[in-house]
């Protein structure tokens, strides 16, 4: 049976906020993201070089997609989310750029409009947190993903005493999400990112935040730092699926 790989609680910020991902990621823009640039750094640099189909399951605006597909012109990427709104950010976003090795698209509830197996890689970026049916959702993803494939999975870290979102419907420590994922895939290894120290120094708006982008808007970034078998003095994980 196919299912269902919608992800809620309905996500709006992209009808109050525009293409958000695009701004936070330009070093240009006032609106720069130290922590998610390292975010998708961590997602390129597990992406095999040969890889010729990609998913970016849980698209949103499209901005990760278009750096998957810039860093791999010889693949073709397909973007896909529930919410409309970013799809259409998407599609307006990525138009700008002429690029034609991606595509977005609207997938509501109900079956993924893929074949099994047709995928070698499926990047799930921030997307398991928003959602409350997963073993659907990881059912369905291990159909369409080839033998061998690996699934690049990011989410936070759950830090003791508060919540990142109030739109996640659930946030993971490094354990749980392995044990979420060994559910339907073999995990080698979770790591973490976004040392927190660094992260409450951002978080707080104040000169260690514009240090921080500074630094990283010249070369270092400080939330790329990454380490094996995290405890929540990081802030982000990693993990990679393999459909063995």
């Amino acid at each position: 049976m196919q299912v269902s790989i919608d992800k809620h609680v309905s996500f709006d910020k992209y009808l109050t906020t525009g293409a958000y991902h695009w701004a936070e990621g330009s070093p240009l823009n006032w609106r720069y993201n130290a922590p998610l640039i390292a975010r998708y750094r961590s997602v390129l640099r597990r992406i095999p070089a040969g890889a010729n189909r990609i998913l970016d399951a849980g698209c949103g605006d499209g901005y990760l997609t278009y750096l998957i597909a810039k860093r791999h012109p010889q693949a073709h990427i397909t973007g896909i989310d529930d919410e409309e709104s970013g799809i259409r950010q998407a599609n307006g976003m990525t138009a700008r750029t002429g690029m034609r090795n991606l595509e977005f698209r609207h997938v509501r509830a109900g079956a993924t409009p893929f074949r099994n197996t047709e995928f070698p890689i499926v990047v799930l970026a921030d997307v398991i947190e928003h959602v409350p049916q997963v073993p659907a959702m990881l059912r369905e993803l291990k159909r369409i993903l080839a033998g061998g494939g690996a699934l690049i999975v990011t989410t936070p870290n759950r830090q003791p005493g508060s919540v990142w979102d109030p739109r996640h419907v659930k946030e993971y420590t490094a354990r749980e999400l392995r044990s979420e994922l060994e559910a339907f895939f073999n995990v080698d290894m979770i790591w973490g990112s976004w040392p927190m120290h660094y992260f409450r120094m951002w978080r707080r708006k104040r000169a260690g935040r514009i240090a921080l982008d500074l630094a990283a808007r010249t070369g270092w970034n400080a939330f790329d730092s990454e380490i094996e078998n995290p405890d929540q003095s990081y802030g982000q994980l990693i993990a990679v699926a393999k459909n063995d």
